[in-house]
């Protein structure tokens, strides 16, 4: 009703709930009261304040306990169901209530998060905006998108390569020269990812070394650009507590000597797990500490991971 009155809405849609504090418990025989207050407008959307109350009417006391605090995001809904336009608010319309304008600033700052965390779960390939305060959720986030690309399905197959098989041309010029294959290498592909029009690429490759040793090589954009051909920078641009990391990887141009080289800004998590298998998962950001640069291409790219553990190879791990 807090959110319905002042738009002259149909109908009231709740989107998000938001900043749930627990103050106190609420028992069995009490009287709740909800109070709302819409501390912003959005364009389509506002904002309502929640504080909930409990009244001990069994025991006869009549003053009000508060034991929640919350936020809702409700759109307003047309007789189409479609969301209606709203006037956004401004801080000269809050009126002389002196709580009135720190809460409608404060509620700015709230759908910024709102947007960056909706960003986050997004299951688009665009990069995530960085932001300090989030940066323990976007490092969770980072791994997180490890478990939904394992769950893509229907790959299809688009080479196999048994160690010293011929390589395709371009693949050779890429190996240093060689002409064969230096590993069992297979490629596959997704072209609807999630049922969206997203390309996900899937490569295994058995190499004769020891899995720590391949995580040590991959994980560390310096030493991966001195054996990795397509690579051609890396550097760590700011470690992030023991398992994540800012990192910037330029990349040599896709088309031989024309265009630019591309780079990424990306957020880096690596874990090794209870079986000995390791996982490092990365994902484009945008982060100031990482400008776009006139000389590369700025690339983005959605979830990807390296997973690297122990394979049986015939009679032989």
């Amino acid at each position: 009703l807090a959110g319905g009155r002042p738009a002259g809405a149909v109908q009231v849609h709740i989107e998000a709930i938001d900043a749930l504090h627990f103050i106190s418990p609420s028992k069995t025989g009490d009287r709740i009261s909800l109070h709302g207050h819409v501390t912003r407008v959005f364009g389509t959307s506002m904002e309502v304040e929640i504080s909930v109350r409990a009244y001990d009417v069994a025991g006869g006391q009549e003053s009000a306990r508060h034991i929640n605090n919350g936020f809702l995001v409700v759109q307003v809904l047309g007789g189409d169901g479609q969301p209606l336009a709203l006037r956004p608010s401004r801080a000269d319309m809050t009126g002389d209530d002196p709580e009135s304008r720190p809460r409608h600033e404060a509620a700015a700052s709230r759908e910024a998060v709102r947007a960056l965390r909706r960003q986050m779960g997004s299951l688009q390939a665009g990069a995530m905006t960085w932001s300090e305060d989030l940066k323990e959720e976007m490092c969770i986030c980072n791994l997180w998108g490890v478990l939904r690309i394992s769950h893509v399905d229907e790959w299809h197959e688009l080479a196999a390569m048994p160690r010293g098989s011929p390589l395709p041309a371009p693949l050779a010029a890429l190996n240093a020269g060689s002409d064969v294959s230096p590993a069992d290498i297979a490629l596959s592909a997704n072209l609807c990812t999630w049922g969206l029009p997203l390309l996900s690429i899937r490569g295994c490759l058995s190499v004769d070394t020891p899995p720590p040793l391949v995580f040590e090589l991959l994980k560390s954009p310096e030493r991966r650009a001195a054996w990795d051909v397509l690579l051609k920078e890396g550097r760590l641009v700011r470690q992030i507590g023991p398992d994540n990391a800012i990192v910037h990887e330029v990349f040599e141009p896709l088309s031989g000597d024309l265009g630019r080289p591309h780079d990424y800004a990306l957020i880096s998590s690596w874990r090794c797990e209870s079986d000995g298998s390791y996982v490092i998962a990365s994902r484009s950001i945008v982060v100031e500490e990482v400008p776009p640069s006139p000389q590369y291409q700025r690339g983005e790219g959605g979830e990807g991971c390296w997973a690297i553990r122990l394979a049986r190879l015939g009679d032989r791990l």
